[in-house]
């Protein structure tokens, strides 16, 4: 009788520890969707990134038609060339990093949620 009930409750315990693992495992594995919080987070972080960048190119025409005026000193130019140059790395920059985070959103999401079909 000892081993019967011994056997029983043995049982009931691996029951009992899978039911546990299965409620975990499925915790877990939805857990997965809280990645969604930085994918959305890079995608608006990107999309602001290439509003900055377009922004600055559009700036920097300024620059060019104040570079290309006749009436400007050669100092003057030097400051609006300086100015411009600035512009522009900062310009490539700001694309650059829009487009990281863009990768990086698209790689998050491919990692952990699913795989992107239009791809």
């Amino acid at each position: 009788m000892a081993s019967a009930k011994s056997t029983r409750r043995g049982s009931e315990v691996e029951r009992f520890v899978k039911t546990l693992a299965l409620v975990f495992e499925r915790a877990l594995w939805g857990s997965r969707f809280a990645v969604l919080i930085a994918v959305v987070g890079s995608v608006v972080l990107a999309l602001g990134a290439f509003y900055l960048a377009t922004a600055d190119v559009i700036y920097w025409l300024g620059y060019l038609v104040s570079y290309t005026d006749p009436s400007s000193s050669s100092a003057e130019r030097e400051v609006v060339r300086a100015n411009a140059v600035t512009t522009i790395v900062k310009a490539v920059d700001e694309y650059l990093i829009a487009a990281i985070l863009l990768l990086f959103a698209l790689g998050l999401y491919e990692l952990f949620i699913d795989r992107i079909d239009a791809a």
